[in-house]
């Protein structure tokens, strides 16, 4: 009984002590490891996308990246000017969305392969997009300023409502969707 009392206590203070240590000491990289946020603005030229976005580091190769922002309309009725979507030719919508990234060989300045669930909000309807591949390289500028390349591929889900006579038909659509943004950061 003693024993496991004193592998349980062992186990506890180290680990608590490993997960208090700094270890930005032991990299020469400038102190780049040591920052854990970096807050970003991007532009989607290929959907109309105006995010402002926030990333924190989980740990060295996991980070979180929480974004929103303006959609411009007329991009997204150019993008799917095949089958159109049911919005308005012109305005401005709504988007928000998380991302989980992996850096693949930590910190910041390497390439990330992630997933992004997002919901847009365009002419009182509400898209759902699931980012199932998201991949980018992310360039370190200066001491503290990124440079963020991305791109995926997901599939967009909606409802929309038809009139047959005077009886609304809502039915259900699924489109793909590629999202491709240019982010420029500040670390800190």
């Amino acid at each position: 009984m003693k024993a496991k009392v004193f592998q349980v206590s062992f186990l506890l203070l180290t680990a608590s002590t490993l997960l208090a240590q700094d270890v930005s000491k032991y990299f020469n990289d400038g102190g780049i490891s040591a920052r854990s946020k970096i807050i970003k603005i991007g532009y989607d030229p290929l959907n109309g996308e105006l995010p402002f976005i926030f990333e924190h580091t989980l740990t060295k190769r996991f980070t979180v990246e929480w974004g929103a922002g303006p959609v411009f309309l007329n991009r997204q009725t150019k993008r799917y000017s095949e089958e159109p979507l049911p919005i308005d030719k012109s305005g401005v919508g709504m988007t928000a969305w998380g991302n989980i990234k992996f850096y693949l060989k930590g910190d910041y300045e390497k390439w990330h392969i992630g997933f992004q669930p997002k919901m847009t909000f365009m002419s009182q309807q509400r898209f759902t997009d699931i980012v199932f591949f998201n991949a980018g390289y992310q360039f370190l500028l200066d001491n503290r300023f990124v440079l963020d390349l991305e791109t995926g591929m997901g599939v967009r889900t909606f409802k929309y409502t038809t009139m047959m006579g005077a009886i609304p038909y809502t039915d259900r659509d699924t489109r793909f969707f590629f999202p491709v943004l240019i982010k420029a950061g500040y670390l800190f």
